[in-house]
This record gives C-alpha cells, structure tokens and sequence, in this order.
C-alpha cells in the first residue's frame, strides 16, 4: 500500500468527509430492495480511495455477500470507467475495509464496543468511519442510536446507516418518511433514494443541498450524474 494514492471519486457530487463531520450520523433510507447497501458500498468506497479506513457493519448479510457487494461494484466502477485502478483494484483497497457482523437482535453497544476494542487495541484494525447496514432506524432503536451516538462522539467517527421506510405510511409532518421521522433529530444527513420510472433518484432531504442529476443505474445499481 505504499504506493497507493488517492483517487478522486466522490459519487454524491461533493467530498465524502464534507458530508457528516465526525462523531455525526447519516442515513440513508429507502423502501426494501430499492439498494441501500449497493449505496453505502459506494460510500464506503469513496472513502476507502481516499485513505480513510472503514468499518462495515452488516445486520443481515455475510462477510462472504459484503465482500461480493464491494467486489463487483468495484468492477464495475473500473470497467465503466468511473475510477482509475492500476494493478488489482481490490487488492489495493483491501487494507482500508473491515468487516463485522452481528444478527440484528443481537447487535448492543457493549457487545460492538467489545468487539471494535479486540481490533483497534491490538492495531488489527483502526478505522475512520462506521457503516452500520441493517439496523431498525425507528423507535425501537431510539435509545440504542443515543449510545452509538455517545460512542462515535468518544472515538471521532463519523456514521452511516440505512434505513427502511414504508411505501404506505403517513411521513412526519416536515415529510420525513415513516418510521424514520421518530428518529430523524438524532441525523446531521439524510439522504432518500426514491424510484421514479426507469431511475432511482437521490433526495438530499436534510444536511445536503437537492442535486435532481443524480440517481441510482437500476441495472448497475452505481451512483450517477445526468
């Protein structure tokens, strides 16, 4: 890694680390299937290019389907000429990602913190960033967030989560969608993807300035600009 340098890929249009400061959260929310995680892989990405390490905490998939998400998005991000790699892409970023995985009623604050402390005490790992992918953002986990919160504050990480909204339900009255407007305070950037059409559509509804260019390729699932 020693050569390796920094690659300008920035796919919401602006510096990732502009986006949340550390020890604040971001979240992106959709409706199930629309590709939360395929987002935050590419976030995560843009970090990992620029040096910055990332932890990323799955609730539901296998280190095994995570490490396939970043792979072929990777691929993809190569082969559509989006970034420049030289040599084998994923090798090179390999040391700029961890992942962890916890089932979703199993994920508590002092059982994360026990594990995070066996890889950063023993320098194994020493991240810059936290994904958190699959975690209720709703408010069941209202006190739960306040602990992470408290955390990523102690350790200067910033944080990204995804989040299910409902299809079918009234938002909140400044129209966050449900159930997520019960937490929404606790988030410095929300981001909604929205299916329209042939696209999905990124909304900015809190922290970012709309930008109505980007959207999500349904058959690639990568982040771009009209």
């Amino acid at each position: 890694m020693t050569k390796y340098e920094s690659i300008d890929y920035n796919p919401l249009g602006v510096e990732t680390d502009s986006i949340i400061n550390k020890g604040s959260f971001a979240a992106v929310v959709a409706r199930a299937g629309v590709g939360k995680t395929s987002f935050l892989v590419q976030v995560a990405l843009s970090y990992m290019m620029n040096r910055k390490k990332v932890l990323h905490i799955s609730l539901h998939d296998s280190v095994k389907k995570i490490s396939l998400w970043y792979k072929e998005i990777l691929k993809d991000l190569v082969d559509q000429n989006i970034v420049d790699l030289h040599g084998t892409p994923l090798d090179l970023l390999l040391p700029y990602r961890f992942i962890m995985t916890f089932k979703t009623d199993g994920f508590k604050l002092p059982n994360f913190v026990e594990r995070f402390s066996d890889i950063t005490e023993q320098e194994i790992f020493l991240p810059d960033v936290l994904i958190i992918d699959g975690l209720p953002l709703d408010e069941t986990t209202q006190d739960l967030l306040k602990e992470i919160k408290a955390f990523a504050i102690q350790k200067s990480l910033p944080v990204w989560f995804s989040g299910h909204i409902h299809r079918d339900e009234d938002p909140g009255e400044d129209g966050t969608p449900s159930p997520f407007f019960h937490v929404a305070d606790n988030f410095d950037a929300v981001i909604q993807l929205q299916p329209k059409e042939k696209k999905v559509y990124v909304e900015f509804i809190k922290g970012l300035a709309n930008d109505s260019t980007i959207h999500v390729d349904p058959s690639s699932m990568l982040i771009k600009k009209a």
